[in-house]
């Protein structure tokens, strides 16, 4: 058993996603891969996938600590930069590997955007043959808005587009069952140490009982979602979904600040804010969108709703990891 279940918190949290879960049924007995499976969605997503029944197979670079990690899973070895060495068919392809964090947009665009677009093509490649019924792209809230090509950090939006691209092109010439969500700002305790988007970096602060330092006014308008509730929402996606189809990840009444969950994070904690000005480096690495609200209709539509506030996921998120 993973550290994970060690902890009371994490347990139900799971049980609760699990629950809210529509159509849980179809996933029982199914083979499913999770690429990205190390990461905050993806860990959270198989755990899910383990409570529901399904035989879970995760794909990585590091197969030692993926197995570690789900000890209930099959560890692949997988890089999206490589061709795909391993040859099982599943039932469901969730494709959530990739690059999420901003300090890696300004360190390496280039691989961001063309290693990205190719690993969603060679995982499609794979699907033709081998995905029986639905393959599940993880893309994100950032393909909206006005993103300019001609700037770097510009690198992640484009490369979520042209996979969603990619999964309509699979569907329309080779039949491949594919869907899309977009992921609105998640937070959880599966958040690395690497992760340096800010979310991460206030429940890092808040662990250490420091004050949450904002580079900015915070005024930036978010649709945020624990994560529990977002791996419900995708897996719903996955059983009751249109098949080609986007569809956003958020619930309307979690739209706040980054300010505002900064308070939140630190009153969970009994820390303060606190504000300094970004420096260069920083700066870079912060997104151009002011406003970035997704929409829940089409998640209503299939009958999902969430089951934590933010309030409860941030103090749930502290109390898993301590």
């Amino acid at each position: 058993m993973n550290s994970y279940f060690k902890n009371q918190s994490y347990i139900e949290d799971v049980n609760r996603s699990l629950n809210s879960v529509i159509a849980k049924e179809k996933l029982k007995d199914k083979k499913v891969l999770v690429t990205g499976a190390g990461g905050l969605i993806g860990s959270f997503i198989t755990d899910v996938l383990t409570a529901a029944g399904s035989q879970t197979f995760v794909a990585g670079r590091n197969t030692a600590k993926l197995s570690e990690r789900f000890s209930e899973s099959v560890s692949l070895e997988y890089d999206l930069t490589k061709e795909i060495l391993f040859n099982e068919d599943f039932d469901y392809i969730i494709y959530a590997a990739g690059y999420g964090h901003p300090a890696a947009f300004v360190e390496n665009p280039i691989g961001i955007l063309t290693e990205s677009i190719n690993g969603t093509r060679r995982m499609l490649d794979y699907a033709v043959g081998h995905c029986k019924e639905r393959l599940l792209y993880v893309s994100s809230g950032e393909v909206y808005g006005n993103i300019d090509p001609m700037t770097p950090r510009a690198c992640y939006p484009l490369s979520k587009q042209a996979g969603e691209n990619l999964c309509a092109s699979y569907k329309d010439k080779y039949g491949v069952d594919a869907v899309a969500v977009r992921l609105c700002h998640t937070f959880g305790p599966g958040m690395s140490e690497k992760d340096n988007r800010v979310t991460a970096q206030f429940f890092r602060n808040a662990l250490r009982s420091e004050n949450i330092i904002l580079k900015s006014k915070g005024e930036q308008l978010r649709s945020y979602l624990y994560a529990a509730d977002s791996a419900s929402a995708i897996l719903s996606v996955l059983t009751s979904g249109e098949s080609g189809k986007a569809i956003d990840i958020a619930s309307r009444d979690c739209e706040i600040t980054i300010a505002e969950l900064a308070g939140i994070i630190a009153r969970a904690a009994g820390t303060e804010v606190r504000f300094e000005l970004p420096d260069e480096l920083e700066t870079k690495q912060q997104s151009p969108i002011k406003q970035q609200l997704l929409n829940d209709e089409d998640l209503k539509k299939i009958g999902w709703s969430k089951s934590f506030t933010l309030s409860e996921g941030c103090t749930r998120t502290i109390a898993v990891l301590k």
